[in-house]
């Protein structure tokens, strides 16, 4: 799993140099999973982040031009309760309770009209629902957001 996350990783920080992106994949077992739909859920989750950070970014700005900010984004995984745990945290603009209740609806978007098509968390929903696992959400309004991504390990026989 780290080779897919770090390969997600390494073609986002080439669109979002100012952003900080650290991993720390400390469980990574084998697991049974369709590489490219995983990439593609690694890459809608960590480019909204970026996406977020910018929107931060810009209000920071425009409300005191002095303070500084620095966009970050934390990867990393560990097991709980027989589940690969793969953890995304940006430090953002967070989502209200109504965005986060309605995230992964098909459709549903925060960005202005013609600049996303409120799939792509959708889409991801669907592609860890296919991997029977799970999706966490947790978010706080200025502070950031949290997507925990859950996916079952496989127990050897």
């Amino acid at each position: 799993m780290s080779a897919l996350v770090n390969s997600t990783v390494n073609l986002v920080k080439a669109q979002f140099e100012n952003i900080k992106i650290d991993t720390d994949i400390n469980f990574d077992p084998i697991i049974n999973c369709f590489p490219s739909k995983l990439n593609q859920v690694f890459m809608n989750i960590v480019v909204n982040a970026c996406q977020a950070i910018e929107a931060k970014a810009i209000q920071i700005k425009t409300l005191n031009d002095d303070e500084e900010f620095e966009g970050a984004i934390a990867i990393n995984s560990f097991e709980e309760d027989n589940y690969l745990v793969i953890k995304i945290s940006d430090n953002g603009c967070g989502m209200s309770e109504l965005t986060k209740q309605k995230v992964c609806e098909p459709f549903f978007t925060t960005k202005v009209v013609g600049n996303g098509t409120g799939l792509g968390m959708a889409i991801s929903f669907g592609i860890i629902e296919e991997h029977d696992g799970m999706l966490k959400v947790t978010s706080v309004l200025t502070k950031g957001s949290d997507f925990s991504i859950y996916l079952p390990v496989k127990n050897s026989v």
